[in-house]
């Protein structure tokens, strides 16, 4: 049977689209044969002169009947060279559904004067729809406050496409442009913004030069722009003059221009001296903690108070850090306040516990950065000033581990134990105090299959979708789908509720920037990294003010992630007594090579970390010891 032919079959509605034979053209559709020498010598005991690949293109404007359809392609072979009839055989490919929605937003920040946007989206289902806007949508008003279309400018806001080759790698086979991109500005000064109000970003594709008409939105995540942060570093005083080295940024600094350092005598309860800032010195380093935080890169300072006979070396003294609408320093105004200091540099000298956290004196003044103290090296962070206990920095490019005790370990110990198991293996880490992330793998790719680690996922996405309200036959089926793993729950929870199990939780790793996971055929081939999976845990564990999750519906999955079936207790929870978890395992071509998981939080007495492990190539007990070797290390590290 000579003559193959193309077929895209809508297995929605059950019928035919189109057909082609290979190496034709027809209104909208163009093919040609293609060389697969891969394939024929892969297949030399079937008959084949070659020229067994095939490309074709089909013209979304003549079919776009099949928008949000599964659609598979039917590859026939058939006796009759007119329309592919007669005798034939076909092979049918998976089904797809090319409708797939994805954004991510790299930047949302305030800068000077403007509001910065950068990052990508596309809709599949939006291909009529050529128009892509930005609209900085206040949802706290409830209402759009501007809007500007992608490569054009206006009198408030300018938008640039970008070209994302990336994004297309990562969506290979979605309607993914190579110009998905945007970077974009908003003048907020001529807009009504309020810092107190929650903002969001619509990604809209529209049939409509001005944006309206028939559209498709994305709505970004929810951001406030009211922080503020600062820090004195150090402390000059020479009999009655004092100097001051430190930083201090706000996002209210957009309408409070005006910066001071106050000197505030805690003993007597009163202000003693105030000097404007005049200087704005460079400091990447708080640029590098706080990326979001407004004009964060200039916000260091060095003032000098001279002659101040108010100046008391017996009293305890606070600065503080002053944004104001008004020159003199008044008016309204964002304070931060520093930490105490004392007058009498023989005071505060070594360790002290202030309000529950460890700082360094010497001299009187805290120290910062790496500190060698009784033989022991202890690190002191340079932004806020406190000692490094159970958690994660970077120092220099370096990560490290801090235990309870400020000891310092290298992230070189868990590299190494990793890879002396002989697996593949990849683990990611973010400590609930820094907020920092160490990830590893040893194996190129970094991609691994995330079995019934999913599970949390589709319930987390239930529940945004739900608003926390589930009925009595979902939290049935949700409850037995966590604790105990029960992939028949799962699997009727995505047909009935969600996108189906060939597209799992697909929405929520768009919503939550989880790039880097790419739904399967079926929900547990999903694919995906540890990392990606930190996004998730995040917002279930790390924040109180979560914007996907409400408090509800947190509590309610850490309460089924805490009360798993105990013979399913194994993975993460290794070396700690309290740990909220779920694991995942799926066998490989034999029951040697399994997929071994385990993602979610250990508590660590108010310093906890959240976790993802992911392995392969084990059989199922070695790759569960083998991940609870490293879980164990884990929290022999950060303890």
């Amino acid at each position: 049977m000579p003559n193959q032919y193309l077929i895209l079959f809508d297995q929605t509605t059950g019928h035919e689209v189109a057909r082609v034979k290979v190496g034709t053209n027809k209104a909208g559709i163009t093919s040609e044969t293609v060389k697969r020498e891969d394939a024929r010598n892969a297949y030399r005991n079937i008959y084949s002169n070659g020229d067994v690949g095939f490309k074709a293109k089909f013209d979304m404007l003549k079919f776009s009947q099949i928008t949000g359809h599964k659609l598979q392609v039917v590859i026939r072979y058939s006796s009759d060279a007119k329309d592919g009839e007669g005798q034939r055989q076909d092979f049918w490919s998976q089904a797809k559904d090319l409708s797939q929605v994805a954004y991510a937003l790299d930047s949302f920040k305030l800068v000077g004067n403007k509001l910065e946007v950068s990052g990508w989206s596309f809709d599949a289902n939006a291909f009529k729809a050529p128009n892509k806007y930005l609209i900085l949508f206040d949802k706290t008003a409830g209402h759009e406050l501007a809007r500007v279309r992608v490569g054009t400018n206006n009198n408030v806001a300018q938008a640039t496409k970008v070209n994302r080759p990336d994004v297309q790698k990562v969506y290979p086979n979605n309607y993914a442009p190579l110009d998905s991109g945007f970077s974009a500005t908003f003048e907020v000064d001529k807009l009504e913004f309020d810092n107190n109000h929650d903002y969001q970003i619509v990604m809209r594709q529209s049939n409509d030069s001005d944006g309206n008409g028939k559209y498709y939105d994305q709505w970004s995540w929810v951001r406030k722009f009211n922080q503020s942060a600062g820090s004195v570093d150090t402390v000059s005083v020479k009999g009655h003059n004092i100097a001051l080295n430190g930083w201090f940024a706000s996002d209210f600094s957009l309408y409070q221009p005006y910066r001071y350092v106050i000197i505030f005598d805690k003993t007597l309860g009163h202000e003693i001296a105030r000097a404007k800032v005049t200087n704005e010195i460079v400091r990447p380093d708080v640029q590098h903690v706080y990326p979001n935080l407004h004009d964060a890169n200039e916000s260091g300072f060095s003032v000098t108070f001279m002659d101040l006979p108010a100046y008391n070396q017996g009293h305890t003294y606070q600065y503080v850090l002053r944004f104001s609408n008004q020159e003199n320093g008044e008016g309204k105004y964002t304070d931060t306040w520093s930490g105490y200091f004392h007058g009498n540099g023989q005071k505060y000298n070594g360790l002290m516990n202030e309000n529950g956290q460890v700082y360094f004196y010497r001299d009187g003044y805290r120290q910062t950065g790496w500190q060698n103290i009784d033989g022991h090296r202890y690190y002191f962070d340079p932004v806020t000033q406190k000692q490094a206990k159970s958690t994660i920095l970077w120092v220099d490019g370096v990560a490290y581990a801090f235990n309870g005790n400020g000891d310092v370990r290298s992230f070189s110990e868990l590299n190494n134990l990793i890879n002396s198991l002989g697996t593949d293996m990849t683990i990611a880490i973010q400590s609930q105090n820094s907020g920092q992330i160490y990830s590893y793998a040893n194996f190129s790719g970094k991609k691994l299959v995330v079995a019934s680690t999913v599970k949390v996922a589709v319930l987390a996405e239930l529940l945004h979708n739900t608003g926390g309200n589930l009925t009595a036959y979902q939290r049935s089926l949700a409850e037995i789908m966590i604790r105990n793993s029960d992939n028949n729950a799962t699997t009727t929870l995505l047909n009935n509720y969600l996108e189906g199990r060939s597209n799992a939780a697909a929405n929520l790793y768009r919503d939550l920037g989880m790039n880097e996971t790419i739904p399967g055929w079926s929900w547990g081939v999903t694919q995906t990294t540890p990392r990606d999976q930190l996004k998730l845990l995040y917002e279930i564990f790390m924040t109180d003010n979560s914007w996907y999750l409400n408090r509800q519906s947190q509590d309610y999955i850490r309460n089924l992630m805490h009360t798993i079936d105990s013979s399913q207790r194994w993975g993460i929870s290794a070396g700690s007594s309290d740990y909220y978890l779920k694991n995942g395992w799926l066998t490989g071509n034999s029951y040697s090579d399994w997929y071994v998981n385990s993602i979610g939080f250990i508590p660590n007495n108010g310093k906890g970390y959240t976790i993802a492990i992911y392995s392969y190539n084990n059989p199922l007990n070695t790759g569960i010891s083998k991940v609870e070797q490293v879980a164990r290390k884990v929290a022999e590290m950060l303890k």
